[in-house]
């Protein structure tokens, strides 16, 4: 798949991804989601990795609000909030907080905002 999307091969083209910059870099984000619907292990762990990420510092945010019953809203938002994976593992971890109202932004952020 990275051959595929690169043009060549991923050893003689490795400067690509040292030079290419960091958007460069995550616009390979996509192909770990597919590999990872087909059944890579090594894509479904980062993936997985990537959800425990995301939802540790959810949780750590969430322990700097007061006391109390009421929700603490959470939006996902940006490229992985449109990977269902992810969300719904980022959610399964988030369970076990029960004041965590999670959701996923569905329209464009307001400038500055995030």
């Amino acid at each position: 798949m990275v051959e595929e999307k690169i043009g060549g091969n991923l050893w003689k083209n490795i400067n690509m991804f040292y030079s290419g910059g960091d958007s460069f870099v995550a616009s390979f984000a996509p192909l770990v989601t597919d590999a990872a619907r087909q059944g890579d292990s090594i894509a479904h762990s980062i993936l997985e990795r990537n959800t425990d990420c995301i939802a540790r510092v959810i949780l750590t945010a969430a322990k700097h609000f007061p006391a109390g019953e009421e929700p603490i809203p959470v939006v996902l938002c940006g490229g992985l909030s449109h990977v269902a994976e992810i969300v719904a593992g980022v959610k399964e971890k988030l369970v076990s907080h029960p004041r965590l109202s999670t959701e996923c932004l569905t329209r464009e952020p307001v400038i500055g905002a995030v």
